[in-house]
Formats: structure tokens, C-alpha cells, sequence
């Protein structure tokens, strides 16, 4: 287990984060997740506290925009990095910053993406739980509801930021058209 998370890069864009990101990558670190790296997408100056937190830790790499470009710029950036400058790495599992994603589930793709090297395996939200918003239900179930079809294969949740992908599906990737949530 720890071989996995030594070669898997964990990809957290971070758009106004609280310190709930500082705790999910404390966590992952003490879970044996060495590599880290947080994309800063123009945050403000109120967040630079925690950006500065970020910095502190040796097993994490801060990258930043100076201006918001989007999520889906954000993943780019990040996945440029991993494919360009990481050769100790072979996969990358990307997270939201805002402490949706437990590190079980992050370990859970990440085993999952070394079983299954040529997959893309996306992390499934619980949408039956009373908070989830209904719009969020209802674009969700549309959204998956037409790229089931069209994939050929029943999809759960096509909006996660829980995603666990090997460096060659990663650089197919990049070249997606997108920089917002449209890219996702």
C-alpha cells in the first residue's frame, strides 16, 4: 500500500480554501501520500494564511495563478506539472480542496488506478443524503444520465473532483478543451 501512495501524485486546485485543505493534506500525508501538489487559482489575500501553511510542508508543491483561470485551468496546470516534472510519480488522483473527499476515498482510487493503470476511476458522491442541493441532484442526474449513453457504460457521478488517472491519461487530458467546470 504505501508503494501505491509513494508513486501517486495528490492534485488539489484551491480556490479560496479554508483550513480545511491544511487538514485533508495532513491527513494524506500521515497516510503515507508523499507527493502533494496544491494549484493556488487567484485566490485572494485573505487566503494567503493558509497558502503560507502549504508552503511550510516539505512534501508539498505550491503552484500559483495570479488570477482565477477556472478548475479546469487549474487541473491542467497541475497536470502539465505531473507529467512534465515528476518523473517519481506514475499516477495522480485530484481532490477538492474544500474537504469533500476523505482520505479513505482518495486511497480507495488510488488502489483502484494501480489495479487499473489504462482506466480512468472516478471517486461516486452519496446525492441521497439530505444536504446535497437539488440542483446539484438534478444536474447530476441529467449530466450522467446522457454520457451513460453515450460512453455505453452506467456512470454514477460525472461531476466529482474525486478522479485517480495514470500519466499517459493525464496527458490526453491536457489537450481538452476547457478551463471552468465545463472541462470537468
Amino acid at each position: 500500500m504505501n508503494n501505491i501512495k509513494a508513486k501517486t501524485l495528490i492534485l488539489i486546485p484551491a480556490y479560496m480554501p479554508d483550513q480545511r485543505l491544511i487538514s485533508l493534506i495532513d491527513e494524506l500525508y500521515a497516510s503515507g501520500f508523499t507527493h502533494q501538489l496544491i494549484i493556488n487559482d487567484g485566490s485572494n489575500a485573505d487566503c494567503e494564511p493558509v497558502f503560507a501553511q502549504v508552503r511550510e510542508r516539505e512534501f508539498c508543491r505550491l503552484l500559483v495563478h495570479e488570477v482565477n483561470m477556472g478548475k479546469g485551468q487549474a487541473l491542467k496546470t497541475g497536470f502539465k506539472e505531473f507529467c512534465d516534472n515528476m518523473p517519481e510519480c506514475d499516477f495522480v488522483v485530484t481532490a477538492d480542496a474544500d474537504g469533500q473527499h476523505c482520505c479513505k476515498d482518495i486511497t480507495n482510487v488510488a488502489v483502484a488506478v494501480n489495479e487499473h493503470p489504462a482506466d480512468l476511476v472516478l471517486g461516486v458522491r452519496n446525492f441521497a443524503q439530505k444536504h446535497v442541493p437539488l440542483h446539484n441532484k438534478l444536474g447530476n442526474n441529467i449530466t450522467k444520465g446522457v454520457i451513460s449513453l453515450y460512453m455505453g457504460n452506467p456512470i454514477s457521478d460525472t461531476q466529482t473532483g474525486l478522479r485517480a488517472m495514470s500519466k499517459k491519461l493525464a496527458g490526453i487530458f491536457l489537450k481538452l478543451n476547457g478551463q471552468r467546470y465545463e472541462y470537468e
